[in-house]
C-alpha cells in the first residue's frame, strides 16, 4: 500500500514540475508576430508564412474586416495603435445590443469618436411587434442607446445613415455641419410619423458641403436648407407622382448630377397624377443630371409602361418640336422593380417582364435618343441589365451590369 501511494504522488510532483515549466517558457519573438496559413488544406505548420510588422502594418491599412481588425488590435501595442483608426472608421450599429456596447465603449475610451469618419444608426425599435419593441422599456435599450449614441461629438464624421425619427437625428445634424453624405432611410411605413410637421425642427439644417442625401420626401421640403454642393439625390416614397423639387431650388438643380426616386404606392390616386411630364421636364429641371433611376413596387405582371404609371413620367410621350431641349449630355436611365421576399421565383413572369422592359426601353431610346443613352433595368431574378440602340437604330444592344450595385446612385 505504501509503495501505491509513493508511486501516486511521484507521478504528481512530476506533472506539477512539467506543468510549471510550461508556464514559465517564453515563447520566442517569431511567435508574437501573426501569421497567414498556406492555402494548403493540410495546414503543415512548416507551410505559415510570416509576415515583418511593417508588412502587417501596410495590409491592416487596406483590411476592412472589423472581426478581423478587432483580432488583430489586441495582438500588441504597435497593432493596437495601427489597427484602431482603421476599424473605428466606418462604424455600423444595427442592433440594439451592438448600440448598447459601442456606447459603452466610447464612455470608456471617448478619443475614439475623433477617429469615426462612416456613422450608421439603425433600431430594430421602429419595426412594429418586434422584440426589440418589447424591450424598449429596458434602460438604455432601443432608442434611448441611439440618443447616448447620437449625444456624442466626431469632429471627422462626413458620413451619416439612420432610420431613426427627426426628433432623435435632427439636433444631431445640426452639430455636425461639415457632413458631406446624409441618408435617412426608414421603414416607408412609418414616414407619416417619423417626419410628421410638428417633429421637423423649426431651424433649418444648413450643411457646408452636403455632396450626397438619401431622405423623405417631406424632409427635403421642411428641414433642410438645401445647399449648392448637393449633386445626388435619393427622395423616398413621393406624396405625388411628380419628380420635381421645391419651386426655390432652382440653383441646386442646375447641380444635380444623379436622382434617385422611389415611386410611392398611393401616389396615382393624388390630383397631380393628371399632369403629364416627359423626358423634356426632366431635362429642364435638371440641366446637368447623368443618370436617373426610378424604384417601382412590385407587381406579378407587367405595368402598362407607356403610360404614366412609372414615377408619373410619360416615358413613350412624343417628343414635341417646340419644346425640344438638349442635355450637357445624355442620361442613363433605371427602372429597378423591388423583389418581394416572401414570394418565389416565376421564371414565366420574370421572362415576360423582361421582354416587356426590352420593348418599352427600345421605344424610349427611338424617341428620346437626343437625351438617353442607355436604359437599365432589373425585376425580381432578373440581374442589372443595360440596353442601347445597335448600330443602324433598328434594335437594341444588350448586357449585363455584372458589377452594379444597389448604391450605384451615389458613385455616378
Amino acid at each position: 500500500m505504501v509503495s501505491c501511494l509513493s508511486l501516486l504522488i511521484l507521478r504528481y510532483k512530476e506533472r506539477g514540475k512539467g506543468f510549471r515549466c510550461r508556464q514559465q517558457r517564453v515563447p520566442p519573438p517569431s511567435e508574437l508576430v501573426p501569421h497567414i496559413s498556406s492555402l494548403d488544406s493540410t495546414h503543415d505548420p512548416s507551410a505559415l508564412v510570416q509576415l515583418p510588422v511593417e508588412l502587417w502594418l501596410e495590409v491592416i491599412r487596406h483590411t476592412t474586416d472589423a472581426h478581423a481588425l478587432a483580432q488583430l488590435m489586441r495582438v500588441n501595442s504597435t497593432f493596437h495603435a495601427a489597427t484602431e483608426p482603421a476599424l473605428y472608421r466606418n462604424v455600423r450599429l444595427e442592433t440594439d445590443t451592438v448600440i448598447v456596447n459601442f456606447s459603452r465603449s466610447l464612455f470608456r475610451n471617448p478619443h475614439r469618436s475623433r477617429l469615426i469618419y462612416a456613422l450608421t444608426v439603425s433600431t430594430l425599435i421602429l419595426i412594429p411587434h418586434s422584440l426589440a419593441t418589447r424591450l424598449e422599456p429596458l434602460p438604455h435599450w432601443g432608442v434611448k442607446g441611439c440618443e447616448a449614441v447620437l449625444s456624442v461629438d466626431y469632429p471627422s464624421l462626413r458620413i451619416f445613415t439612420s432610420n431613426l425619427s427627426g426628433s432623435v437625428v435632427n439636433p444631431f445634424l445640426q452639430r455636425h455641419t461639415d457632413i458631406e453624405e446624409v441618408h435617412l432611410v426608414g421603414n416607408p411605413s412609418l414616414f407619416s410619423t417619423t417626419w410628421a410637421s410638428q417633429g421637423i425642427t423649426s431651424h433649418l439644417l444648413k450643411f457646408h458641403s452636403l455632396r450626397s442625401l438619401t431622405c423623405p420626401h417631406r424632409f427635403l421640403h421642411g428641414a433642410l436648407n438645401l445647399p449648392p454642393t448637393l449633386t445626388h439625390l435619393h427622395v423616398l416614397p413621393l406624396s405625388s407622382n411628380l419628380l420635381f423639387l421645391p419651386s426655390h431650388s432652382a440653383a441646386f438643380g442646375s447641380r444635380l448630377v444623379s436622382l434617385r426616386v422611389r415611386l410611392s404606392m398611393y401616389s396615382l390616386w393624388g390630383p397631380q397624377a393628371l399632369r403629364q411630364v416627359t423626358l423634356n421636364d426632366v431635362v429642364a429641371t435638371f440641366p446637368s443630371l447623368k443618370y436617373l433611376q426610378v424604384d417601382v413596387n412590385y407587381t406579378s405582371d407587367p405595368h402598362d409602361l407607356r403610360t404614366t404609371t412609372l414615377s408619373g413620367l410619360h416615358w413613350t410621350a412624343k417628343c414635341e418640336p417646340d419644346r425640344y431641349t438638349e442635355a450637357a449630355q445624355r442620361l442613363t436611365v433605371a427602372w429597378i422593380f423591388s423583389y418581394p421576399r416572401d414570394q418565389g421565383v416565376n421564371m414565366v413572369k420574370a421572362a415576360r417582364w423582361h421582354q416587356s422592359l426590352k420593348e418599352v426601353a427600345l421605344e424610349v431610346l427611338l424617341e428620346w435618343e437626343h437625351l438617353v443613352e442607355r436604359v437599365i433595368f432589373r425585376h425580381t431574378i432578373i440581374p442589372y441589365v443595360s440596353v442601347a440602340l445597335n448600330e443602324s437604330r433598328t434594335g437594341l444592344v444588350c448586357w449585363q451590369e455584372r458589377g452594379m450595385t444597389d448604391e450605384y446612385w451615389n458613385t455616378v
